[in-house]
């Protein structure tokens, strides 16, 4: 059952991520947390390892999705870069604060952080 629900929230992640391009991330957390943590379903699986699972699966469509745009030499390979030096420590930083992360506080940051991508989202053309 638990791998039925993982491949339908990756098939129907990746589509919704595709078509309001938005990484899967926000899509994949809340699912598997919802699943892992409510349901009881994944065997009450954390938060950690629900962002933990979601990088793993966003690094493989990443890596994927940057060398068809490298053929077709739509990437900016510069500012891929310099983004990238602040990805690293960023990402060190996140995990390292993550484990002190109760369900509550965490559930709580991360809608916080949704709700203000939704708000950028919305207002970005008048910024």
């Amino acid at each position: 059952m638990s791998i039925i629900i993982l491949i339908l929230v990756g098939f129907l992640s990746a589509i919704i991520g595709s078509l309001v391009g938005i990484g899967g991330g926000i899509i994949i957390v809340p699912t598997l947390i919802y699943f892992g943590v409510t349901l009881n379903i994944l065997g009450g699986i954390t938060p950690q390892t629900a962002i933990g699972t979601s990088s793993i699966i966003l690094i493989a469509t990443g890596l994927s999705s940057t060398v068809g745009y490298l053929k077709q030499k739509q990437v900016d390979v510069k500012n891929g870069i310099i983004f990238t030096i602040g990805i690293i420590p960023g990402a060190l930083i996140g995990a390292y604060l993550s484990q002190y992360l109760t369900l509550h506080s965490f559930n709580l940051y991360f809608g916080m952080f949704l709700i203000l991508i939704s708000v950028l989202l919305m207002v970005r053309h008048r910024i």
